[in-house]
């Protein structure tokens, strides 16, 4: 099995953007390191938009918690603009070094 890296700095890769028609703009992708609970702020790279992550969906469209890495999810983000976030975008917690190598 894949080794997963939940203690390092949250990762999660944009593979999708759509406007969930009750939630607002949410992104959907993979965690690739580390873990996100509702309530975080993170930023999106390259460009160091700013969220927060207001909802966590399963691919099923059932809410949890927190997502860990390796697993596909849907971050709910509200109302940020669609056109800041694409696909290939890495959304990160701000005091992460990640932003520094996206």
């Amino acid at each position: 099995p894949p080794i997963r890296s939940y203690d390092k700095n949250f990762r999660f890769i944009v593979t999708d953007t759509f406007k969930h028609p009750q939630l607002g703009l949410s992104v959907a992708g993979k965690v690739d390191s580390g873990f996100i609970i509702m309530g975080t702020a993170v930023v999106i790279m390259p460009g160091g938009h700013t969220a927060l992550v207001k909802q966590i969906l399963t691919v099923t469209e059932q809410q949890v918690d927190y997502s860990v890495a390796g697993e596909q999810c849907i971050l709910i983000l509200g109302d940020r603009s669609k056109q800041k976030i694409h696909n290939g975008n890495v959304v990160c917690e701000p005091h992460s070094k990640s932003q520094n190598y996206v």
